[in-house]
């Protein structure tokens, strides 16, 4: 299991967990991982294995660098293709 801070539940940060979980369940089909998002700004991944961990945390820290890019979603799916 990982961990992941996002820093800051203020305006961006409010944003960034509104269109990360909207990617929430892409981001689990595509890599098997059971993703836990918390209000205080943690997010936690476990998956099978440390690869679908890490191909999980760069999707989401994909989706956090991007989240005024329009297309996001597309965007994630190609990402997460590779």
């Amino acid at each position: 299991m990982i961990g992941i801070g996002i820093i800051g539940l203020g305006t961006v940060g409010t944003g960034t967990y509104r269109i990360l979980t909207e990617h929430k369940s892409l981001i689990k089909e595509k890599t098997g991982c059971q993703i836990s998002v918390g209000q205080n700004g943690w997010i936690w991944v476990k998956g099978e294995n440390t690869d679908n961990e890490i191909k999980a945390r760069r999707a989401i820290e994909f989706v956090t660098e991007k989240v005024y890019v329009e297309g996001l979603t597309e965007k994630v799916e190609a990402l997460l293709s590779k």
